[in-house]
């Protein structure tokens, strides 16, 4: 069993026994063997991309049959403030199989079986390697998942930030952020992918469109959104805190909570740019974000259904005794979730579609 890649070059022993299948070479294009994942991703990357990451590390490289497979995982949790951030670099190269086929025709079908399908949202990536796709999945985390074939090797990149519990401070980085920390890791798999047979490089060619006029460059702040009126009814006596990203470009995000426990109102702004993968303009890449992102969390019973009062994309869903609500227009995405307690589940779904307006009104959306 091969555990570090293709290494045989030779032309096949030719047997005189018919059900003993002659397995092809590889061929002159294809890779030999996979990179270590933890050596691939230099340190300065990791240093920029996983915030106060601790000296690199991961798993060790796995093996499994017929294939060469070497994955490396790098992460910070910071528990008291629900903190995440996650990057995970697996990189597969595959060997010619016993039934005939060649190293790519094994990668290919591995490539689009079920189980490099999902996020559900995935988009195909024009000029990356042979096939590649990028998904994105937006919500209590945000994730980044970027899927490529380049003949018989296949990498995929993961980069995520995220916050754990309705309320806690967290600074999940923007969409924009992501797609470029996985442009980034790209580019060291890249160059650890030259010399191990292949050609010489794999092929990117980045297509991002221009801005629009009509699309948010910026947001404002979160926490400064919500009309007085509006928390005083909702979170009154709570204090604001804002968690927003060390980017205040694109996101921004607020959250309001009692001295006594959780937050009972978190507020998220942001602003989505071209898609640096696709070539989709920044309301194209936002309304794909906002399909995902609207989706029925775990245990929601059911969306009340789009706001006719409100010129925009917009959700509402109850999750236990909780209410979220998610609102898209033009490249801009507003979301805001609200822990009720002892306010009627009809009153919290009223109020969350205030604060989403209140949200709005900053850009002139309403």
């Amino acid at each position: 069993m091969l555990v570090a890649g293709c290494s045989s070059t030779a032309a096949p022993q030719r047997t005189s026994v018919p059900h003993v299948p002659i397995v092809p070479s590889l061929a002159a294009d294809e890779y030999r063997s996979a990179p270590n994942a933890c050596e691939a991703v230099t340190t300065a990357t990791i240093r920029r991309l996983v915030s106060d990451q601790p000296p690199p590390g991961g798993e060790q490289p796995q093996a499994s049959p017929n294939l060469g497979q070497h994955r490396c995982e790098w992460g910070f949790h910071d528990a008291r403030i629900g903190v995440l951030w996650r990057l995970d670099v697996t990189v597969e190269v595959f060997c010619p199989s016993a039934a005939g086929d060649t190293a790519s025709g094994v990668a290919t079908r591995e490539f689009d079986s079920a189980r490099w399908q999902s996020p559900a949202s995935m988009s195909p990536v024009p000029g990356l390697g042979d096939q590649a796709l990028i998904g994105r999945t937006y919500g209590k985390s945000h994730t980044a998942v970027l899927r490529i074939r380049h003949r018989n090797a296949i990498v995929e990149i993961v980069y995520a930030s995220g916050r754990e519990v309705l309320g806690r401070p967290y600074r999940t980085a923007s969409m924009a952020d992501l797609d470029a920390g996985a442009l980034a890791v790209l580019a060291d798999v890249r160059g650890s992918l030259r010399g191990r047979g292949g050609p010489s490089a794999l092929p990117y060619t980045v297509q991002v469109p221009a801005p629009t006029s009509d699309q948010v460059s910026a947001v404002h702040s979160a926490c400064a959104a919500i009309t007085a009126p509006t928390l005083a009814r909702i979170a009154g006596g709570a204090s604001a805190g804002d968690v927003s990203p060390r980017d205040l470009r694109l996101r921004a995000a607020c959250s309001w909570a009692p001295p006594d426990r959780w937050g009972i109102l978190m507020v998220e702004v942001e602003a989505v740019v071209p898609a640096i993968f696709t070539g989709q303009s920044a309301a194209e890449t936002a309304a794909g974000i906002f399909t995902a992102w609207r989706t029925p969390p775990i245990g929601a019973a059911g969306p009340s259904g789009s706001v006719s009062d409100m010129s925009t994309e917009t959700r509402v869903y109850h999750v236990n005794d909780e209410v979220r609500g998610f609102a898209r227009w033009r490249n801009l995405l507003v979301g805001a979730a609200h822990a009720y307690g002892e306010h009627s589940p009809q009153q919290a779904e009223s109020d969350v579609l205030a604060v989403i307006r209140d949200a709005l009104a900053q850009y002139g959306a309403i």
